[in-house]
């Protein structure tokens, strides 16, 4: 919901596919699409690839930084749809605490279009999940989503609070 309107036309997928890891380091290739009625970039697809790095400087603790190019094409206000060169960056933390299996974590994206002077798109997703019965987990997280352009007076950021039910196997 967005100044009294609201909307069911919002969309994220993304899949990676991880190659030739060694000591840490790793290659990888990635798609994305993502949609939001609410921002000026109100819809993206995006593929690339690049390099990561993933760490644990100590037991429980897992740190992961990538990034890379991308090609990425794109619906920006009222233009038609185009292709233009991009990057992105990902990073997490995850925290495997000691206490009854609850575990924290944060994740965040930065992703950019060359061609828009302020086309970026942040996203961080921070927040803790505790097991309940088996593989039945809940989650607690707050989103902030953020972008370098807005439309109208919509804003150009989302925060919200999230409480979910899943299965981790």
């Amino acid at each position: 919901k967005s100044n009294g309107t609201t909307t069911e036309d919002s969309g994220d997928a993304n899949y990676q596919y991880d190659l030739l890891r060694a000591h840490g380091w790793y290659w990888f290739g990635r798609a994305r699409y993502y949609r939001d009625t609410f921002e000026a970039l109100e819809e993206i697809y995006a593929v690339g690839g690049g390099i990561g790095r993933e760490v644990s400087p100590f037991h429980g603790l897992t740190l992961s930084l990538q990034g890379g190019p991308a090609e990425v094409y794109y619906f920006y206000g009222d233009h038609d749809g185009r292709f233009d060169a991009g990057a992105y960056m990902n990073w997490s933390a995850i925290w495997d605490t000691p206490w009854q299996g609850m575990q924290f974590s944060h994740r965040g994206e930065l992703g950019w279009i060359f061609a828009i002077a302020d086309a970026y798109h942040f996203q961080s997703k921070t927040g803790f999940s505790l097991p309940l019965y088996k593989g039945l987990i809940a989650e607690l997280r707050l989103d902030y989503d953020r972008t370098g352009v807005q439309i109208d007076n919509n804003g150009n950021y989302d925060m919200e609070w999230v409480l979910a039910l899943g299965y981790r196997w």
